[in-house]
């Protein structure tokens, strides 16, 4: 073999819009490097799989690499399956582009003039008549907005104070959102297709053609499928300069990086960086929470939930296992916990949360229901259960039992509080307070059981 014959080659990948990914496989399918945006890779010559990602849209070849040469791509664009309508969008629907840049720039004019520090632009496609979304604030008020309907889109746009807010859907799921000064927050929601938000500084209005918007669709499509992207070098390269920021970038990157399990110097770099363009932010705070790679909430406390479900269920109600006030008491935070449902990678719940104080409330309504009466009860003693975590931990403690041959009484003397919370997916707060409240037969209860696969917990949770 002649020296010629050695010589290693290379592989050199560069994508042209944010969030494509590659893998580079040998002849035996052995993954040899994956990255994000860019990949330069020395291997010897032969046959090599190539495969380009963005989202669930994928290009896959195999390329010849000879002695001493090179394989180069350096526009690689990929039509990204995205639900804002951003410039590499595989299937935006029609005046979907022009009609949220149009609202989000009016929205920006709107607070020049006012000296306003936030805003909320919501931007829907539906293929039909019906009813729409509702934004309501903090106390779960209805708030008007300016709407403007073109066929099947409409917006809905409102200058609003910093703070929790919910958006309600027609499906009567309620999706937190939350509002920092100087931002405006950009909501897509397309029918079929899900929902997006983008977070654009309040003078620079949303733009399909930004590449931190397109790296935010890139991100949250990676989220959906249980992937991590943008993993690496996020906090240089898109929290940097103000006229091309999407902070909901760096949120996800840092899930990423969790995910991954490389919640190192990278993380705490993105997470104080976030912490400066975010200050307040649940899902910033949520992400504080995890130190050195574990659990320290320390000072930290959330009171409104946080937009995305994983900032929820993988940070805060972790962190309440180590601190009780992660969440703060009786805040909306801890009131959503029994009611949470499925909405993408978003935090949603299924109606308003309203605390029931009284044991006797909890009795008088068979299926936990309890209509006509004062929910909140204030004035009547008893602990502070809500209805849904009620209904979750007696039903819960019914199953156990079951699936054990014991009886309910049994199962509280051998479980923990912290166990059962862990088990539910519940505040301990909210457990503590079920487990006060008499049990009931939950045969009773008119909603389906929550689903829970009894065979993983013949012991208690480690």
């Amino acid at each position: 073999m002649s020296s010629s014959e050695k010589q290693p080659g290379r592989i050199r990948l560069s994508a042209a819009q944010p969030g494509v990914e590659f893998v580079v496989r040998d002849g035996s399918l052995t993954t040899l490097a994956a990255a994000t945006q860019r990949l330069d890779l020395t291997v010897e010559p032969g046959l090599y799989q190539i495969e380009r990602r963005a989202g669930e849209a994928t290009v896959t070849d195999v390329v010849l690499v000879l002695p001493g040469g090179a394989h180069d791509e350096d526009d690689v664009r990929l039509p990204l399956p995205a639900v804002a309508p951003v410039s590499a969008s595989r299937d935006a629907p029609p005046r979907f582009r022009e009609t949220a840049e149009a609202a989000s720039a009016a929205l920006t004019t709107s607070a020049a003039a006012l000296h306003v520090t936030a805003g909320l632009v919501v931007v829907t496609w539906r293929s039909g008549p019906g009813r729409g979304f509702e934004v309501l604030d903090d106390r779960l008020r209805r708030l008007q907005g300016v709407v403007v309907s073109e066929g099947f889109l409409a917006t809905w746009s409102a200058l609003l104070q910093p703070g929790g807010y919910v958006l309600r859907t027609p499906a009567n799921a309620d999706v937190s959102l939350y509002l920092v000064a100087g931002w405006q927050t950009v909501v897509f929601h397309r029918e079929g297709a899900g929902m997006s938000v983008h977070m654009t500084p309040m003078d620079v209005p949303w733009r399909a053609d930004a590449p931190a918007h397109t790296a935010t669709e890139a991100a949250l499509a990676g989220l959906r499928q249980g992937r991590p992207v943008f993993r690496h070098d996020v906090a240089g390269e898109w929290l940097g300069a103000p006229d091309a920021i999407d902070p909901m970038v760096g949120i996800l990157a840092a899930h990423a990086l969790r995910i991954a399990g490389e919640a190192d110097t990278r993380y705490g770099d993105i997470v104080q960086r976030l912490q400066e363009l975010l200050p307040g932010h649940p899902d910033v705070t949520a992400l504080a929470m995890l130190r050195g790679g574990r659990i320290d909430p320390r000072e930290l406390s959330v009171s409104w939930p946080p937009t995305l479900l994983a900032s929820y269920r993988d940070l805060i109600l972790p962190a309440d296992l180590v601190s009780p006030s992660a969440i703060a008491d009786g805040s909306m935070a801890e009131r959503i916990a029994g009611r949470t449902v499925r909405y993408g990678p978003w935090l949603a719940w299924s109606d308003a949360p309203g605390p029931l104080r009284s044991p006797v409330l909890a009795l008088a309504a068979g299926d936990l229901e309890v209509r006509g009466l004062d929910r909140t009860a204030r004035g009547i003693g008893g602990p502070r259960a809500d209805p849904a975590a009620y209904r979750q931990v007696t039903e819960f403690l019914a199953q156990v039992a079951g699936f054990e041959g014991t009886d309910v009484a049994d199962v509280r003397s051998r479980w923990s509080t912290a166990d059962i919370a862990r088990a539910t997916e519940l505040p301990v707060r909210a457990v503590t307070a079920a487990l006060k409240l008499p049990s009931y037969d939950p045969s009773m209860a008119g909603d389906e059981a929550p689903a829970i696969d009894l065979t993983t917990w013949s012991k208690k949770v480690e």
